[in-house]
Parts: structure tokens; sequence; C-alpha cells
């Protein structure tokens, strides 16, 4: 009756189609595994790369993993910008405004009058103080305040004077009196003009 029983176990061998389910099986579960080996990477459970963004915990990722250089500027940020730009162009501005200001502020007119006889040539001077020097000048006829006696009066030069401490005008009176001319000098300290 052993024996009997013995054989009847040998005789349920499986057939060739459980042979390949099972092998299949098999290679499946192992094909698995060796996959979930793949996200392993020496003592952290996690390889790296591996995760979408949106399965990170907030406030996890420091500056050491964010490559700043590669981030684009914020929209607010660039405002900042412009309006950086626009306080230093303002400060650059006023601050212009104000040397040339400053600058008006130390501008000295200086005059002298002088005569020149009837049919004849003279020259006027007028001197800047001590420390400044002409940068312009001119001249101013009595001829020109509209007095009832024509006169005719030319102005044949006007120039700063040798060493620039002063302003020069000759006059040309080609009539038979004589005329009242006026010269003026625009006078800079030394430091304002280089």
């Amino acid at each position: 009756m052993a024996a009997t029983h013995i054989g009847r176990v040998f005789s349920n061998r499986p057939s060739a189609a459980k042979v390949v389910a099972i092998i299949t099986l098999v290679v499946a579960v192992g094909g698995t595994a060796t996959a979930a080996t793949h996200l392993m990477s020496g003592d952290t459970l996690i390889k790296q790369a591996s995760l979408s963004g949106n399965r990170l915990r907030k406030h996890t990722i420091t500056a050491r993993e964010v490559d700043v250089a590669r981030l684009g500027k914020v929209r607010t940020a660039g405002t900042a910008d412009i309006a950086t730009r626009a306080v230093h162009a303002t400060s650059a501005s006023m601050a212009s405004e104000a040397t040339t200001a400053s600058g008006l502020a130390r501008i000295a007119y200086r005059s002298a009058v002088f005569n020149v006889p009837a049919n004849a040539r003279a020259t006027g001077t007028a001197t800047c103080d001590a420390g400044t020097f002409a940068v312009g000048g001119g001249d101013t006829s009595s001829n020109e305040s509209g007095q009832t006696v024509q006169y005719t009066d030319f102005l044949v030069d006007s120039h700063p004077i040798g060493d620039r401490t002063g302003w020069q005008v000759t006059v040309e009176n080609e009539t038979s009196a004589s005329l009242s001319e006026t010269v003026w000098a625009v006078c800079l300290p030394a430091s304002s003009i280089g």
C-alpha cells in the first residue's frame, strides 16, 4: 500500500505549461527585485535624482543643493534695480545741479570805465580779484543809451590779458565827441577753471 501511495505522488508531475508559468513568475519577481536594487545606492534608501520636486517635504532644499547662477531674477527684483538706477540718476543729476549752482555762486563780475577820445582808439582793462582769473568779458558803450546825438563806436578787440587776471577791450571812436565805455571781466577762482 505504501508503494501505491508513492507512485501516485510521482505520477502527479506538473505539466510543461505549469513549469513555464512558474519560471515566468520567478523571473518577473526577480526583475522587480533587481529594479528595486537600482533605486538604492550605498546607505541611502532612494537613488539621487529619482524623485520629482512635488515628492519632497517643504523647506528641505538648502542653498547647497541649489545652483543660484541658474536661477532667474525675481520680477520684483528687476523693478528694484530700475528704482535703484533712477535714484542714482536723480542723485547724479542733483549733484550736477549743485555743482553748477556752486560754480555760479563763485562767479564775480568786475568792470572799469574808460574814455575814448574823439576820432581815436582807446583800451580799457577790468581786473579780477587776487586768486581769480578772467574767463570772459566784453564792453558796453554809452552810445547804446538812446541819446539824441548819434555816436559811432566800434569794438576792435576783446580778450583776456596775458596772465588772465583781467579782461581788455579796444574801442574805436569815429565821432567828434568823447565816449565813455565800460569794460567787463567775468572772473572765477583758479580752482574752478583748472
